[in-house]
């Protein structure tokens, strides 16, 4: 697994997409590794074809304690779902933070070769996906982004929709510059977090999505179509 993390930067192509070339990525260890004592997995709080997500706990440098998002692969002894959650490490590593993402917060990798585990921690977002917030809140959305004297602002109103539009817009613009090319942008992988700021999510899928110039559907399964 060594080989697969460290990547092969001799061969990075600085004009291709970082997802067209994820074997030559390295992940930035000295900056993202944490140690397995420094947090703690918790609950599942969701799953996918690839991998479950934990409520997690992680103290931090300052030893604050910090809920994360913590992923990992279903089946651990699955070579392509752990491959997966390697991809999605490697082009979260190449990211600086950014307000308009869930951030890789850190990763655990130095223990997959004695317990067969691997960690990615992520940005936790209380309120979840976006559709789901929509759809549970759709009655509590004001139909007027302006403010009527002697009545309280309600905070879900036509300004939040803008404010998000905006950052969707800010974060699809730093990782086009970032070459990276997402592929499947929908209300279902927008987060929501403790300030109802929209984060843009789900990397690892974009990651696995198209290897072709013209994004057709290659020999690899349980993907979208385009």
């Amino acid at each position: 697994m060594s080989r697969n993390l460290d990547g092969n930067l001799c061969r990075f192509n600085p004009d291709l997409t970082l997802n067209a070339q994820i074997q030559v990525l390295e992940y930035k260890r000295n900056i993202f590794e944490i140690s397995r004592e420094r947090f703690d997995p918790g609950m599942i709080i969701g799953q996918g074809q690839f991998g479950t997500v934990g409520l997690g706990t992680l103290i931090t440098d300052s030893g604050r304690r910090e809920k994360v998002a913590v992923k990992q692969a279903k089946n651990h002894g699955d070579r392509s779902q752990w491959l997966s959650i390697i991809d999605e490490l490697k082009i979260l590593s190449q990211l600086e933070r950014n307000y308009s993402l869930v951030n890789l917060v850190g990763a655990n990798t130095l223990d997959f070769q004695s317990m067969g585990k691997l960690y990615l921690l992520l940005e936790y977002c209380p309120h979840g996906d976006m559709k789901t917030f929509l759809g549970k809140n759709r009655r509590n959305f004001s139909p007027s982004p302006i403010s009527t004297p002697g009545r309280v602002e309600n905070e879900f109103n036509m300004s939040l929709l803008f404010t998000w539009s905006y950052s969707i817009a800010h974060g699809m613009n730093y990782l086009a510059s970032k070459k990276i090319m997402h592929g499947d942008l929908a209300a279902r992988n927008i987060l929501i977090g403790a300030g109802y700021e929209a984060k843009i999510s789900d990397f690892g899928l974009s990651k696995m999505m198209y290897y072709n110039e013209d994004y057709k559907k290659t020999e690899r399964k349980m993907i979208p179509w385009a």
